[in-house]
């Protein structure tokens, strides 16, 4: 099986990365890919609670995020520094996910066959 890695730089909404990115996620699940995705700088705003851009007729990516379980999308990350200098915690985030250091991340990605960047 290989291993797909999906790294989140991007914010929500300004772009179409988010969106991409997590429907490529999806996909790799469903066809029995190892898939890890994760969030560093801005992308971190993907994880955050309580988000309502359905105000500006804006698909809401909570909800998506929520559901990556059911493509058997489970191994979520999130950069630590990127959190912290935003003023997040892993408490305002909308799923569970592993919390690591710039280092530690950098040796999860060594282990993947494949990364692509959103």
């Amino acid at each position: 099986m290989s291993s797909v890695a999906i790294i989140n730089q991007s914010a929500p909404y300004g772009s179409s990365n988010a969106n991409e990115s997590l429907d490529t996620a999806m996909i790799a699940g469903t066809f029995g890919q190892d898939v890890s995705l994760y969030f560093i700088g801005d992308g971190v705003f993907q994880l955050k609670k309580n988000q309502n851009p359905e105000t500006k007729g804006i698909k809401n990516l909570s909800k998506t995020m929520k559901s990556l379980v059911f493509f058997d999308v489970e191994k979520l990350y999130v950069c630590q520094q990127s959190l912290k200098e935003r003023g997040l915690s892993t408490d305002d985030l909308c799923v569970n996910v592993v919390s690591l250091s710039q280092p530690s991340i950098s040796e999860h990605l060594s282990s993947h066959d494949n990364i692509m960047v959103f």
